[in-house]
């Protein structure tokens, strides 16, 4: 059952980094992986006006959706927004996106950085506040044994990501997306094993017993500080 109270939501701020720009730049071309899918010579970052208005491109994109995916995420999983305005950091390049804070490259296609810019929002949910640490324990009680923190981490992820994009927005594409960038993934056998067991256990089952979980721990007072 989703949760119908009323929610305020974050301002999210999408906005180029100049100051971290030209450091992600250096570190990707120093990374050894990249080197190896990317030369030095074939590769450049792109033209900052052409990055701008990209970018630009991005936030329109994002503010179409903005609503309903706050909306949802909230409520699916009856949890706030810690913090009332997060940053969303554009750089040219950066291997992958992640979310403390939120750094995402500014090359993505406008609906391809709708789905990044959720994924990394999902964490976000669960990186700031008092329920931070009870979140990766119910996670692991949930899914026992030698399962990496990777995994761990991103089978909720995954489920919410499945149930805004199939249940709230109902685009395909969206869904197609977020997929395939799980399977290739760097790490794709950890990321894919995630997305394997949302589609084995089902993602509304894995968000009702987090839920169930989540609301048990308050009422007992579990909350770890």
């Amino acid at each position: 059952m989703i949760s119908k109270s009323i929610k305020k939501f974050p301002e999210i701020v999408i906005r180029y980094n100049r100051l971290l720009d030209p450091i992600f730049i250096v570190y990707v071309r120093n990374d050894p992986e990249w080197e190896e899918k990317h030369s030095p010579d074939k590769w450049s970052p792109w033209r900052k006006e052409d990055l701008l208005k990209n970018v630009e491109e991005c936030r329109k994109e994002w503010k179409k959706y903005e609503k309903q995916i706050l909306e949802g995420i909230t409520k699916v999983l009856c949890l706030n927004f810690y913090r009332k305005v997060i940053d969303v950091h554009i750089v040219s390049t950066n291997p992958r996106s992640f979310s403390s804070p939120i750094v995402i490259r500014g090359t993505f296609p406008p609906l391809e950085f709708v789905e990044s810019l959720t994924h990394e929002l999902i964490h976000e949910l669960f990186t700031y506040g008092k329920h931070c640490k009870l979140y990766f324990k119910i996670l692991k009680e949930m899914f026992p044994g030698d399962k990496s923190n990777l995994i761990i981490n991103h089978v909720l992820v995954y489920a919410v990501l499945e149930y805004l994009f199939k249940d709230v927005l109902k685009n395909i594409e969206l869904q197609r997306i977020g997929r395939d960038k799980a399977k290739r993934a760097n790490n794709y056998k950890d990321y894919k094993y995630a997305l394997d067991l949302v589609n084995e256990k089902g993602y509304m089952n894995i968000i009702q017993e987090f839920r169930n979980r989540f609301d048990k721990c308050k009422k007992n007072e579990l909350y770890i500080k």
